[in-house]
């Protein structure tokens, strides 16, 4: 990872709970809380302005429990550190791709671990150059290098590939985190490309080096132009 620090937000209906994981957090070098809620729907909107590298997630919480939120969103663009008092999630919870597992009352020793975890898990992820992609009951591996574009469809991405095409569910904004920000651009609130899988670009739209064509909108004209050597492809 390029940065030393990693930020989280903490999940979890009861407020001594959430306490007791801050307390671990503050005094953890090279971590640190952006973000608190005390359920999912209050973590949804923190998710609207932040970019956690970590959500500590209780299960069992008013409303929408932890796991739906989990199987709801699909790919996360953050890991997920479960911590509960229900043994009986654990198997599940490692189905949609929990990082770790964490049974109340946690220990620091312990807390220290599952952070190691993702610390390890996440520089691993950028300095593979490949995406993990989960659609459905497959797990796809995809290198960074394959992926022409992607395109938000509704509640779901479509992620096009040298090789074909995988729907996942998932934003568009949690898709950008997964990839190089100096390899990919946004053109379009529905679309972000590969820069170096550019053939053409006009003022009104890109093509992909497969044939595809893209819409370029007006608000990210500019940017593509200075990323793309100073607009040569640009009239």
């Amino acid at each position: 990872m390029d940065k030393t620090t990693m930020t989280c937000i903490i999940v979890d209906d009861e407020f001594i709970s959430r306490s007791g994981i801050k307390s671990y957090v503050d005094k953890t070098p090279g971590l640190e809380c952006i973000g608190m809620a005390e359920n999912v729907k209050c973590l949804y909107e923190l998710l609207e302005t932040c970019s956690p590298d970590i959500v500590f997630m209780d299960i069992e919480m008013p409303g929408m429990s932890g796991m739906e939120f989990m199987e709801r969103m699909g790919m996360l663009p953050f890991a997920v550190i479960v911590i509960t008092a229900y043994e009986r999630y654990a198997l599940r919870g490692y189905d949609v791709n929990v990082t770790d597992y964490l049974l109340k009352p946690v220990s620091y020793s312990r807390f220290l671990n599952a952070v190691g975890k993702a610390r390890a898990y996440m520089t691993s992820a950028l300095s593979s150059g490949i995406v993990t992609l989960k659609c459905d009951k497959s797990v796809y591996r995809v290198p960074v290098d394959d992926i022409l574009y992607v395109a938000a469809m509704e509640n779901y991405l479509r992620i096009y590939t040298m090789t074909g095409k995988i729907t996942v569910r998932m934003t568009l904004k949690g898709m950008s985190e997964l990839l190089p920000a100096d390899r990919f651009v946004s053109v379009h609130r529905s679309f972000i490309v590969n820069l170096d899988k550019i053939s053409k670009a006009t003022p009104a739209e890109i093509m992909l080096i497969n044939g595809d064509i893209v819409p370029l909108s007006n608000k990210c004209r500019k940017a593509l132009s200075d990323r793309l050597d100073s607009g040569r492809f640009m009239p």
